[in-house]
């Protein structure tokens, strides 16, 4: 495209007696002033974007966190420990699922939905994570890490667990024994549930060592209840009446206990029973005189160690994270029960 076009310009605005030559002077004048202004318009300082206003806050981290049903005392521990921790750091937010019933395959469709969800981590408290391995799996694949809290499945692929140790609850359990058995029955009818499974394969390694280690009893006959609470039921009922002059009665998780409502005693009157395992329906056999020692823990302890851990996993800050944070027995006999479920109650009562 031409600047100017020479033939455009009249003849009057040329000097008379002008030329070409000076016709050519003027359009080289003008040219010259449009290129000075161009030059000019260029060294100007350009004009500058509006700066973008601060965040007012990084991005939100969810974690889930699955529990069993609504009712359970658990409930109270893990809304305590949250309403603190969502306090002190106002980027991390916990969604809650509570099983609608207590089964495994409750628990794995609430796992499955999780999958399908926001959360960047997840934390379990509940015994059926030995049956959902897969779903377990199929979290951390989709990059959601798993913790779990007061029941371990090292076979799975979760990246923390949090609560007892089972080779201690099971030297717990054999204690209680060696400490209370008369010794007229120095035999154990021991009751335990899959070796294929870790959690159990412990417990059962434990109370064995220790046992050993007295030197004073002998496991009379072991049962393997394969984890089901019905066979749990039945083998010890079956088992109370061919064999009543036992002396203990070791139960290494509650299965027997677990989602039913017992009426009547299932091992014998004069036997000492032990059971690994903590909830309402056990602690009401303990005032009966129905069991006569249960193995528990510090579930707080346990439960907000499990929120810090799935807080920072579902926030990737968790490079230098244990493995396993692991929380010590405690023994509750008859005379301890009240005072325990005071201990309950001031775990899930806030500050």
């Amino acid at each position: 495209m031409k600047l100017f076009d020479t033939h455009a310009i009249p003849a009057h605005r040329f000097p008379r007696g002008g030329s070409i030559g000076r016709a050519r002077q003027y359009v080289y004048s003008a040219f010259a002033i449009t290129l000075l202004f161009c030059f000019s318009a260029c060294d100007a300082p350009p004009r500058r974007s509006p700066e973008r206003a601060p965040s007012q806050r990084a991005g939100v981290h969810k974690a889930a966190v699955v529990g069993p049903t609504v009712e359970h005392m658990v409930w109270p521990i893990i809304r305590k420990h949250i309403a603190k921790l969502e306090a002190a750091d106002d980027n991390t937010r916990f969604v809650l699922y509570e099983l609608a019933t207590d089964t495994p395959l409750a628990l794995r469709q609430t796992l499955s939905d999780i999958d399908q969800s926001d959360c960047a981590a997840v934390m379990i408290y509940s015994p059926w994570v030995v049956n959902c391995v897969d779903e377990i799996d199929r979290l951390t694949i989709s990059g959601k890490r798993v913790t779990l809290v007061g029941t371990d499945e090292p076979r799975s692929r979760r990246a923390v667990y949090c609560g007892p140790s089972n080779s201690e609850l099971g030297r717990a359990a054999a204690d209680v024994c060696i400490e209370m058995i008369a010794e007229s029955r120095q035999t154990v009818m021991l009751m335990h549930g899959k070796p294929s499974f870790p959690p159990s394969a412990a417990r059962l390694t434990g109370f064995k060592d220790q046992l050993e280690r007295a030197g004073a009893l002998e496991i009379f006959k072991e049962l393997n209840c394969k984890d089901d609470p019905i066979e749990a039921q039945r083998m010890l009922r079956r088992q109370s009446r061919l064999y009543p002059r036992v002396g203990a009665f070791v139960m290494l998780d509650d299965w027997a206990f677990r989602n039913f409502e017992v009426d009547e005693r299932l091992t014998p009157a004069e036997a000492i029973a032990v059971v690994c395992g903590d909830s309402v329906q056990l602690r009401a056999l303990l005032r009966r005189h129905e069991i006569d020692c249960i193995i528990s823990y510090n579930v707080s302890k346990s439960v907000e160690a499990g929120l810090r851990v799935v807080s920072r996993l579902a926030s990737d800050t968790a490079d230098e994270i244990l493995t396993e944070v692991i929380t010590p027995p405690i023994l509750v006999k008859m005379n301890d029960v009240d005072a325990h479920e005071a201990r309950w109650k001031a775990w899930g009562t806030s500050d």
